[in-house]
């Protein structure tokens, strides 16, 4: 039988019916498999840790689960004059078939009148999928532009050579593994026309990565809003009660801490005006703590647009192998640059570091003087009118609770589906991470 993918051309046991429309999953178990197929499904979650092999089997053009939209939102009337967009998507090594499903996804799924252009850009992948193959599909589709960086140079350098490219003074930077809903971009663009310095990012759900059913992308109540924590880690907190009762409508905009880095629109001049991304970090990773700070510290906002939606895929480890050695030195530049006295206390948090390895960050101080922008105490008040958001000051203890028998430590723990600290037992360590603070108010916190 062959499958619904012309690009892939699979050939799948009988046992098999090709799904995957209107965000359906497709359950592919490795004992139904052998021979050529049984290879291509290892393989793929060896490279791309996701099952590509489901990937090359559901269409590259596929409509997103209608349960999962808010209805009023097709009711809401958008200017006609609306500015148009560029579409910035770098990837490195993505499936053909994941990365040619989300090129779909914006062509399908955007208003034609003000998406300018798509600009790819390879982050130096040495995959042969990735070479001649996709530029060869590439130039049957409007509006896609292919830039190739020979080397990998990393998320930051990549996601900036898109930008720099860009022909619109709007700009929508996502990854390239991600699915749109209908009418996802109107309201990302009406928003930073009505506002320039707001950045904005639709509310997102998850892409199942063994089956790639699109899940969970309505309202929640509460709602959880990303963020980062004193240890340097994405976190995600309730919005507060009062401040969403006081929205005009439940799908006004909602004020948030910080964005999402899979997906988020600026206008490009006010983006540029703040030294766009910091090229002194490595790889991936706290490029979005960055900028979601300088963007509230510098005079502008954040807001996730209920109306705007879209679907990421995940996967369940850290894709880059140098993660954890470039990730503490990005942290280490937004500590130094952005944080003022409460460096301190991140540092504490980390493990208590004598010292910040930032590198040169000159460049990145005269850009926040230039802009005259606030203090990280301006930031940590303005959010806290919109979410609960956790200050560890005043501290009377900090440390680990230990079980001397069994050398377990109390330990948190964050599922990212709902996201929320539990706590765990977790052996000891001394990486900064059980930890159990006791403030003057008596409240315990714990953070793995």
């Amino acid at each position: 039988m062959a499958d619904g993918n012309p690009i892939v051309r699979t050939t799948l046991p009988t046992v098999f019916k090709i799904g995957g429309q209107k965000g359906s999953g497709v359950t592919v178990k490795e004992s139904d498999l052998e021979g050529d197929d049984l290879q291509r499904y290892k393989k793929g979650y060896e490279v791309y840790l996701y099952n590509s092999y489901v990937s090359d089997l559901i269409p590259l053009r596929r409509s997103f689960p209608p349960d999962l939209l808010e209805k009023e939102c097709y009711d809401i009337e958008y200017d006609p004059d609306l500015p148009e967009v560029s579409v910035i998507i770098p990837f490195r090594n993505e499936a053909f078939s994941t990365l040619l499903r989300t090129v779909h996804s914006v062509l399908d799924k955007s208003n034609p009148n003000i998406l300018k252009e798509i600009i790819l850009v390879d982050d130096g992948s040495n995959i042969d999928d990735l070479k001649t193959k996709l530029k060869l599909y590439l130039s049957h589709l409007p509006k896609v532009n292919l830039i190739r960086l020979p080397v990998s140079k990393g998320l930051m350098t990549s996601r900036q050579t898109g930008i720099n490219n860009a022909k619109s003074d709007v700009i929508v930077v996502m990854d390239s593994h991600l699915e749109l809903a209908p009418g996802w971009l109107e309201p990302l663009v009406q928003r930073i026309k009505d506002d320039p310095k707001v950045m904005v990012f639709p509310k997102m759900g998850g892409i199942n990565r063994d089956t790639f059913e699109i899940t969970s992308s309505k309202l929640q109540d509460p709602v959880f809003l990303v963020t980062f924590d004193f240890y340097m880690a994405e976190n995600h907190v309730p919005t507060k009660s009062e401040y969403l009762n006081s929205r005009p409508h439940k799908l006004s905009p909602i004020k948030s801490p910080g964005i999402q880095g899979m997906a988020f629109g600026i206008n490009k001049t006010f983006f540029q005006s703040l030294g766009g991304f910091d090229l002194g970090m490595k790889v991936w990773g706290a490029e979005q703590f960055e900028l979601s700070i300088k963007v509230w510290q510098c005079g502008g906002s954040i807001e996730m647009l209920p109306c705007s939606s879209a679907a990421h895929l995940y996967r369940n480890v850290a894709w880059v192998k140098d993660l954890d050695k470039e990730r503490p030195n990005n942290n280490d530049r937004v500590i130094a640059v952005w944080m003022d006295d409460y460096a301190k206390i991140f540092q504490e948090m980390g493990g208590n570091k004598t010292s910040l390895n930032s590198g040169d960050i000159s460049e990145r101080q005269m850009i926040r003087k230039r802009n005259n922008c606030k203090s990280f105490q301006y930031f940590l008040d303005t959010i806290q009118q919109y979410v609960h958001y956790y200050v560890p000051v005043n501290l009377k203890a900090k440390g680990m609770i230990q079980h001397r028998e069994t050398n377990l430590c109390v330990d948190g723990r964050t599922n990212s589906f709902f996201p929320k600290d539990i706590l765990v037992a977790y052996p000891c360590h001394l990486g900064g991470g059980p930890q159990l603070k006791l403030s003057r108010h008596g409240v315990n916190q714990a953070k793995g």
